[in-house]
């Protein structure tokens, strides 16, 4: 007999899904709802389905869960990606920094947009708490050439 965490999806779970993720939204959710989360975003047929779930994922804030949202960036439908790639943004992890650079190819232009505009959220973030060092501004200067007369 398989485990409730390894059951395929289901209607029924689906349905369990779509009632629970307003939980999810105003609680912290626990090491055995983020598991259940991840084996949805991993397993389930309905893209419906997967993209909830990777939105539930980004909410949690674990950064546990950047692997299972990295690894849904090359999920066949690009509602699902684009999902994952704002919910990367959302947790800042500088681990997804590679997966996230590699979307910014992908054949959907809204899930390459979303990845480079996450990629930029978590170089912020980074800079914020003073683990990248920053970007050095460019600096321009300009010449005259010619004369200069007094007006």
């Amino acid at each position: 007999m398989r485990s409730t965490l390894q059951r395929p999806c289901t209607a029924r779970r689906a349905t369990w899904l779509w009632l629970s993720l307003a939980v999810f939204a105003a609680s912290s959710a626990s090491a055995r709802d983020n598991m259940v989360l991840e084996n949805l975003l991993r397993d389930c047929r309905d893209h419906r389905v997967r993209v909830r779930a990777a939105e539930a994922l980004g909410r949690t804030q674990s950064p546990a869960a950047s692997g299972a949202l990295a690894a849904a960036l090359v999920d066949k439908h690009p509602a699902v990606r684009l999902a994952a790639a704002t919910a990367l943004g959302q947790l800042g992890a500088a681990d997804a920094l590679p997966a996230l650079r590699a979307s910014t190819r992908d054949p959907s232009p809204a899930v390459a947009k979303r990845a480079r505009a996450s990629i930029a959220q978590i170089e912020f973030y980074q800079q914020r708490r003073g683990l990248a060092p920053a970007t050095p501004r460019p600096v321009r200067y300009g010449v005259y050439v010619g004369e200069l007369r007094d007006r």
